[in-house]
């Protein structure tokens, strides 16, 4: 018996390797559809995850000040409270909560705010002027508080292209962390420099610190280092700054010793000042001035 050995025509191998290509395209575009989808359901799952986290964090934020208040106004009409000492400390309590709860809800709202996808006006900031209005302002509303703020340097610039309204907001939020967690020295330093191509703002205190394990979250929403967490705020303040240096294509880090205090940086990108264009000046100002 002999065996013939056939080869298929070359037209023939054609038709079939043409026949596999669309078969596999096919499955190919299944494998990244279904890839898509499946990295689109992790992200909704991320994204409602975060949303029950957010209004579980506002409700146990909110639960406490809204009980005292409840407790104090439920005592006041009852009527039964007898000394004017009495009745100033309960009223205290209550102007002290519903404050709470309006600093809390601003933060809120800043905070959706920055999460959001807001419009900046950026325009050249003097972020050194800046820097020192702020610190100006701030120091200005710590009635009682006799903190020393030191800032440096005193001469113009260096400039960053931001929006200011933004970076008074940075700055403020710092000085306010800084003074909450200081210590028995009541200093708070604030440098502007330049290293190489970024302007850098430093907000020195001497406070409690945070330890290193704590470093790594401080930037998260709510939270708070256990060794703060007897000190008023809500977690919100730091997350902010993050957020708004992200939408300026900066950044902010920190460097901590516990017992000896914090520093925060941010950085932005250094740019050159816009040159002022000198306006001529008219004939009526000309003679006014004559």
């Amino acid at each position: 018996m002999s065996w013939t050995c056939s080869t298929a025509p070359a037209g023939v191998l054609a038709s079939v390797s043409s026949g596999y290509w669309p078969t596999l395209l096919s499955v190919a575009l299944m494998l990244v559809a279904l890839g898509l989808t499946v990295q689109a359901h992790r992200r909704s799952a991320e994204l409602t995850q975060m949303q029950t986290d957010f209004v579980t964090h506002v409700s146990h934020q909110l639960k406490t000040p809204l009980s005292l208040l409840t407790a104090a106004t439920e005592t006041l009409q009852m009527d039964r409270i007898r000394s004017p000492e009495k009745l100033a400390e309960y009223l205290d309590t209550i102007r002290a909560e519903a404050a709470r709860l309006s600093t809390l809800v601003q933060r809120v709202l800043e905070y959706s705010r920055v999460q959001q996808q807001q419009t900046f006006e950026f325009e050249h900031v003097d972020l050194a002027a800046l820097t020192r209005e702020t610190v100006d302002a701030f120091a200005h509303g710590l009635t009682g508080w006799r903190f020393n703020f030191e800032v440096d340097p005193n001469g113009p610039g260096p400039y960053v292209l931001a929006d200011p309204a933004a970076l008074e907001q940075v700055i403020a939020n710092l000085l306010d962390n800084a003074v909450k967690y200081s210590g028995s020295i009541k200093e708070v330093i604030v440098r502007v420099r330049v290293e190489r191509t970024l302007v850098i703002v430093e907000v020195i205190d001497h406070g409690v610190g945070v330890s290193l394990a704590d470093q790594a979250r401080i930037f998260e929403r709510f939270y708070r280092a256990p060794s703060a967490s007897h000190r008023p705020g809500f977690g919100l303040g730091l997350p902010i700054v993050r957020e708004l240096m992200h939408a300026h294509h900066g950044r902010v880090e920190m460097t901590s010793t516990p017992g000896v205090g914090s520093t925060f940086r941010v950085s932005l990108p250094w740019v050159t000042p816009v040159p002022l264009t000198v306006r001529p000046q008219s004939a009526d100002s000309l003679g006014a001035a004559s």
